[in-house]
C-alpha cells in the first residue's frame, strides 16, 4: 500500500506520462545535515529497491522555513 507521500508523487509523475520506476537521478537539497538519517528512512519508502542515483547537498536555508528541496529527473 502507498502511503499519502508516495501516492502524491506517483501522482505527480502519471500526470506526465512517467512514473517513480523512471526516475533516474535526485538532488536533495538540505538545509541540515541533521537530517540526514531521517532521509534516508524516507527516502527508502519512496524508493524501496533499485533506487536512482542520489546527491545530497547542504545549502543556505531556503524562504519560509523549508528545510528540504527535492530535484528527480525521469525518464518520460
Amino acid at each position: 500500500m502507498l502511503s499519502r507521500r508516495q501516492l502524491l508523487l506517483a501522482i505527480s509523475f502519471e500526470e506526465l506520462g512517467s512514473d517513480l520506476g523512471k526516475v533516474v537521478k535526485t538532488t536533495v537539497f538540505m538545509v541540515s545535515g541533521n537530517d540526514f538519517s531521517v532521509l534516508n528512512k524516507v527516502y527508502k519508502t519512496i524508493f524501496p529497491e533499485n533506487a536512482p542515483a542520489r546527491s545530497t547537498p547542504q545549502v543556505m536555508p531556503f524562504p519560509s522555513g523549508i528545510l528540504i528541496s527535492v530535484e528527480c529527473i525521469a525518464i518520460l
